[in-house]
């Protein structure tokens, strides 16, 4: 994807896709029709307009609950409506010109979005430089779908790429999200939705002083887009500690199997650096839903991978007020703010919680949003506010425990039947630990001994690790090597530290100051992350007397994700 998408992707997760069975993550690439001119016109699809008029006046009559930036367009297109072209490899390509005159951003519900092996599916416009894609039939949702992320502008190319000798691809659009607010300029805060808007200054970026003490409930909290709506949301754990990416919003906010997942969307600093556009997922499952406590659970088609950034948050079914309570959302579709009351939720009759914030405030979007105690578990999801107001606003949230009863929510939040009152968070990618020397070095012919160190990354996905030894005797020849299993046995002239099963690395000479590095190919070796090896150096010491070899001591090294 080109530099646009990243803004699209940031967009999109906020008008898209639920739905499917793995993560929304394309391929990258170019599509045919920007490699080479190609002959012919692209057909052109010009939708009806929505009446936006009547729009604005909806949203406002529900003081934007949950904030809407698109329109549903009906658009039952197919293959047919565009126009196929085969090249004189054998392979074919298929495009179709979408125009809904005056939308700031265009995003399509596909029906059906089947593609043969090999096919590739991609979204630009000839005068932008952003290009969506190549989305393939892994993007798919499990209901047969697809949703894209949002594309600037008023008008895309859709475009299939299909290889000689494959299946023709089945292509059906449900419906175009036509953005009539500009989501990007709602997202960047150029855009106001309407001059309760001024009240802008009393929000908290998450990563301000008052969020630092909560940095996994940040990771917890994502923004989502279903149908040109856009809402707050929190993974949950469950009993098992399993990652499973369970998530809590508000019932009133309509996820369906066309909702986005959008993470890490946050400020890098206190109302500095613009948050990432990227981290985005679509596919999920809706679970169960209830009006009378404002609440939904989803399950996300697949897990969320360790670039997202995830923490599955603890919850509490207690029945009593926690004394500190704080929750995270997107309001305004802008980055994570929370807002904290240190006083801790009282009961609004038996549904919701209420809380009256000290600090900040919630707008709309933070619909959905958890609302954490002073333990940082979930005690319930964000429903609505009695007024847009910087001081003392009023915040209700429907109530965990009483969704979990009605809900049933034991299969799912429960699996080990363990039935807990309260439950702690879980982070399936934990912080890496650094490598430490462990074993003893023996005195070789030029000092103390050799050493073990590394250089690089221990992050597994970023097969950036080296493994070092110095102390060496200049220009001697070694050999790294390594295994999961520890041992204190004598060796040669020194101990060996590595036992079980080994593996070698490549012969190599120290250097003339007696140091040795190897980078070690950690996604072609049986390394994986969330274990942890043991790297040694044997070397030839004749100098040394005896047997004329040794071996430094021993480097534990936890690999992590």
């Amino acid at each position: 994807m080109k530099s646009l998408l990243q803004i699209a992707a940031a967009v999109a997760a906020l008008s898209v896709v639920c739905g499917m069975a793995n993560a929304q993550v394309s391929e990258g690439g170019l599509p045919v029709g920007l490699q080479r001119p190609l002959p012919g016109t692209i057909p052109t699809v010009v939708l009806p307009a929505p009446d936006v008029a009547t729009y604005l006046a909806e949203d406002a009559a529900r003081n934007h609950r949950p904030l809407r930036y698109g329109a549903l367009v009906d658009a039952d297109l197919s293959l047919d409506d565009g126009a196929w072209l085969t090249l004189p490899d054998g392979s074919r390509t298929w495009r179709l010109r979408l125009a809904s005159p005056n939308a700031l951003s265009l995003a399509v519900e596909f029906a059906a979005f089947e593609l043969p092996e090999g096919a590739k599916f991609f979204v630009y416009h000839e005068e932008r430089a952003e290009i969506l894609g190549a989305y393939t039939n892994a993007n798919r949702h499990e209901d047969g779908g697809f949703v894209f992320e949002p594309y600037p502008g008023a008008e895309i190319v859709l475009e299939l790429n299909v290889p000689a000798g494959v299946a023709t691809p089945v292509l059906r659009t449900r419906s175009v999200i036509h953005d009539y607010r500009n989501i990007f300029g709602l997202m960047e805060g150029s855009v106001r939705l309407d001059d309760t808007q001024a009240l802008g200054p009393c929000l908290i970026d998450v990563n301000c002083p008052q969020g630092d003490p909560y940095p996994n409930q940040k990771k917890a909290t994502m923004l989502t887009a279903s149908g040109g709506f856009v809402c707050t949301g929190a993974l949950l754990n469950n009993t098992a500690n399993d990652g499973t990416p369970y998530v809590l919003t508000a019932n009133h906010c309509g996820q369906t199997s066309s909702t986005v997942f959008f993470f890490r969307f946050e400020t890098s600093g206190c109302a500095t650096g613009a948050g990432p556009l990227n981290y985005t997922m679509s596919g999920c499952s809706v679970l169960r839903i209830s009006s009378t406590f404002d609440s939904r659970l989803l399950l996300i088609n697949s897990p969320v991978p360790a670039t997202h950034e995830p923490y599955m948050a603890g919850w509490t079914r207690a029945t009593t007020g926690a004394t500190l309570a704080y929750t995270m959302g997107h309001s305004n579709s802008s980055e994570k703010k929370i807002a904290i009351d240190g006083n801790g939720p009282d009961f609004l009759f038996s549904e919701q919680w209420v809380v009256v914030w000290n600090q900040g405030a919630l707008f709309p979007g933070s619909s959905g949003g958890a609302l954490f105690d002073q333990d940082g578990r979930v005690m319930g999801t964000s429903c609505c506010v009695d007024a847009f107001v910087c001081a003392g606003q009023g915040s209700f949230f429907g109530r965990l425990d009483r969704f979990w009863a009605v809900g049933g929510l034991a299969q799912w939040l429960d699996p080990i039947g363990s039935n807990p009152t309260t439950l702690n968070g879980f982070d399936p990618f934990p912080p890496c630990v650094l490598p430490t020397n462990v074993c003893s070095s023996s005195p070789n012919s030029v000092g103390p001994g050799a050493t073990m160190a590394w250089a690089g990354s221990t992050v597994r996905a970023q097969n950036n690790f080296t493994i070092v030894a110095s102390g060496l005797p200049p220009n001697a020849a070694n050999i790294f090597y390594y295994g999961q299993a520890q041992a204190f046995t004598a060796f040669g002239n020194g101990w060996r530290c590595v036992g079980g099963s080994v593996l070698r690395l490549p012969v190599t000479s120290a250097s003339i100051f007696g140091d040795a590095a190897v980078p070690v190919n950690l996604t072609g070796s049986p390394i994986d992350a969330g274990e942890t090896w043991y790297f040694q150096n044997w070397y030839r010491n004749p100098a040394g007397g005896g047997a004329g070899f040794n071996l430094s001591d021993a480097l534990q090294t936890p690999f992590c994700f």
